[in-house]
């Protein structure tokens, strides 16, 4: 699987720190998120535990490559026995170390990624992220308000697959959600943008649909929706409809052994 190095995301600077992905004559610019159609929400300050919206930016850098990335995330925060755990787009659930108005997030397998910062009345989190990856570095900042109590999830992603004469029918409850842009330059190749999708259950499975300099680079869902250009295959995916609360994306794929289609839907809290 390929790993990017942006907080949260799955492959969104893959292009930019492997020097993969086309040149681009869109410029360099970089759209940011704004946070202000979230502001003025009544939630508890007793608890962590709620939908969460974080947004920032960050610097990526590598051995040939550097840029500039901007992102989006709906998470959820909810309590368990053992304290609370924050969704993230690619590792489930994750627990969170609490010392005082500290927290810190970290997950270490075959790259490391690592969320530190300040809670502020349990109803804010201002942070840092810092993911390494085959000699890359994104380090990144956010800010995180609370929009509601509840630990619903987010949304959903159903798939219709058809394989070896069989469809398969899936419907997954959705924790987390991110959408990032980048924009930076690769040693060989030049300029290079992407724009990223991710979407994780509850467990450690991701969608995560991204295109570099237009043309779309990878889309996978665990098992049941493998699909990557780079194998030749089909792949597909258009933002229907986007709100600063919602977002329905479609998906359609082919490869030599599958075929699908996949919608994928969000709501969050109203209030």
């Amino acid at each position: 699987m390929k790993k990017s190095v942006l907080l949260g995301t799955g492959i969104l600077a893959t292009a930019l720190l492997t020097g993969c992905g086309g040149s681009s004559s869109g410029g360099s610019s970089l759209q940011e998120y704004g946070m202000s159609a979230y502001d003025d929400r009544t939630v508890s300050v007793d608890t962590l535990a709620g939908t969460w919206v974080a947004a920032g930016t960050g610097s990526i850098s590598g051995s040939q490559a550097s840029g500039r990335t901007a992102f989006k995330e709906y998470f959820i925060i909810r309590e368990t026995q053992s304290g609370y755990e924050k969704a993230r787009c690619e590792h489930g659930f994750e627990a969170m170390t609490l010392t005082g108005d500290q927290f810190a997030v970290e997950y270490d397998g075959n790259y490391t990624d690592k969320l530190s910062g300040t809670i502020t009345d349990n109803s804010q989190i201002t942070g840092v992220g810092k993911i390494s990856h085959d000699g890359g570095d994104t380090d990144s900042s956010f800010l995180a308000v609370k929009i509601s109590d509840a630990v619903t999830p987010l949304g959903t992603i159903d798939f219709n697959i058809s394989k070896g004469g069989q469809v398969v029918q899936s419907s997954v409850d959705l924790f987390c959600a991110q959408q990032a842009n980048s924009s930076g330059t690769v040693t060989g190749v030049g300029a290079v943008t992407a724009i990223t999708y991710e979407f994780g259950d509850e467990s450690q499975r991701a969608l995560i649909a991204d295109k570099s300099s237009g043309a779309v680079s990878n889309t996978w869902f665990d098992g049941y929706f493998n699909l990557d250009t780079d194998n030749g295959d089909s792949v597909n995916f258009e933002v229907t409809s986007e709100t600063a609360l919602t977002l329905t994306m479609s998906l359609s794929g082919s490869s030599s052994v599958l075929s699908g289609t996949g919608t994928v839907q969000i709501q969050l809290p109203v209030q």
